[in-house]
């Protein structure tokens, strides 16, 4: 299962220091359900992307693994109080059994714009996703660890402080959408006919 997390703000390199690593960097680390890694795939002034891996033997890998990994991996991040910043993150392969429509439920009242493509060869239930928002990194983080487990049945995301209630775009500090919205299907691979952009 890959995630990246990428953002244009200038200096995109910044977000390789939200999160307390070198754009250099690789780290890798163990989970009772598989392995992790962390890298940059791109880190230059203008655009940086990172990128977490996660490897499940045996069976394919779920959404709260993915969340896990994500808690511990860019925990640096839930500590900075940065300013909010274009973030587009990419999920090529994602098991999402309510569709589109459950993403968008998710992740839309948080201030996200959400793109969706059906795999191509992939199970009913799975989607490539994409999510366009302006969000301090904080904010993203935990928006990503406590509402990803949903998808897998589990409880309703908790806020940050665990008062069991979504944090709404006004009070996670989302002051409007990403003004890259229009052009995160070409930038995260997602497009075509097959592609819904739910806004």
């Amino acid at each position: 299962m890959l995630l990246t997390i990428s953002t244009t703000h200038r200096p995109a390199t910044e977000l390789a220091g939200l999160l307390g690593q070198h754009p250099d960097a690789v780290r890798a680390t163990t989970f009772p359900f598989g392995h992790a890694m962390l890298c940059f795939p791109q880190a230059d002034e203008r655009r940086c992307s990172v990128a977490v891996m996660l490897q499940h033997p045996g069976r394919p890998a779920k959404a709260s693994m993915l969340a896990e990994a994500l808690a511990d991996l860019l925990a640096p991040a839930r500590d900075v109080a940065g300013p909010a910043m274009p973030f587009e993150v990419a999920l090529p392969v994602l098991a999402c059994p309510g569709g589109p429509e459950q993403l968008w439920a998710l992740f839309g009242p948080l201030g996200y714009d959400v793109i969706t493509e059906a795999v191509r060869g992939g199970e009913p239930d799975e989607l490539a996703i994409g999510l366009c928002g302006l969000v301090p990194l904080a904010g993203l983080v935990s928006h990503l660890c406590t509402t990803l487990p949903v998808l897998d049945g589990e409880a309703r995301p908790a806020d940050p402080d665990g008062h069991g209630s979504r944090p709404s775009p006004t009070a996670s500090g989302i002051s409007r959408r990403c003004p890259g919205a229009a052009t995160l299907g070409a930038s995260t691979g997602l497009g075509g006919d097959a592609c819904r952009c739910l806004r």
